[in-house]
């Protein structure tokens, strides 16, 4: 929806991926992009061991 927004990250979507990767180790099942208060975040689904 809002892929490319940021013009000066080529990949802004696997930044979020890696970084969210790194605080909770496990599979990602589901990325997305939302605009919240008028600032874009990301909501990284992350199947972890543990379930």
């Amino acid at each position: 929806m809002y892929e490319g927004y940021y013009s000066n990250s080529p990949q802004p979507m696997q930044q979020a991926q890696e970084i969210a990767l790194k605080r909770v180790p496990g599979t990602i099942q589901h990325v997305d992009m939302d605009l919240e208060n008028g600032v874009l975040v990301y909501e990284v689904i992350i199947l972890t061991p543990d379930n």
